[in-house]
């Protein structure tokens, strides 16, 4: 199987996953996921504010430690009619991690995009197939995503929070601020969450058309 196919393969198995694993979230996880968000309001209500809260919202409670803990991915695999890639796919999110990484170059042909870690500047600069980052973006800009590796393919996963090329040390510095301010015990949680309130305010919206 070429790169394209498996690519392909990669993010349809990831995309099937992560809509069963939604139907094992309870209000709980959700609530959970929404007090670390700061998306609570004084009536104990969810409140989205913006088009993209309810997908960052459903990432951080499916893949964070907020309800997405060693009990909650082995019900899961226990309780879903996952297949064989599906559960790769699963285990594969243990290793997954979030960051901001700077977009270094990118590559229509191969369809891949190398970046680099802002948080973790002494981990080496990563290729990640993405279709869309390749196609539709341009190097310099700033990504807070999820990385996953399945089957030796490297690709971005959940809701991308872009922004300017110009802002890496006001958003590594606010976002250092912000994230102190969790309670949350995980430093990807705060790091999520910090992200996801920058992007309100200092991110940028991307389109992706075909």
């Amino acid at each position: 199987m070429d790169r394209s196919s498996t690519y392909t393969d990669v993010k349809n198995n990831l995309t099937t996953l992560n809509q069963k694993l939604r139907e094992q979230l309870t209000k709980d996880h959700y609530f959970r996921a929404a007090a670390a968000l700061g998306m609570i309001d004084a009536n104990g209500s969810i409140v989205f504010d913006r088009e993209d809260a309810a997908a960052a919202l459903t990432e951080l409670a499916v893949h964070e430690p907020v309800s997405a803990d060693e009990a909650f991915r082995s019900e899961a695999s226990s309780t879903l009619k996952l297949t064989p890639s599906e559960k790769k796919a699963l285990d594969a999110y243990k290793d997954s991690y979030t960051s901001l990484f700077r977009i270094s170059s990118l590559s229509v042909g191969q369809g891949t995009a190398v970046l680099q870690d802002l948080l973790h500047r002494d981990q080496p600069e990563i290729t990640v197939m993405d279709l869309r980052l390749s196609r539709f973006l341009t190097e310099g800009l700033l990504l807070f995503t999820r990385i996953i590796t399945v089957d030796g393919l490297t690709v971005t996963a959940g809701p991308d929070f872009m922004f300017p090329s110009n802002i890496d040390q006001f958003l590594l510095h606010r976002g250092k601020k912000i994230a102190k301010k969790s309670s949350h015990a995980d430093s990807g949680v705060r790091n999520f969450a910090a992200f996801n309130e920058l992007h309100k305010t200092d991110g940028i919206r991307i389109v992706y058309k075909s």
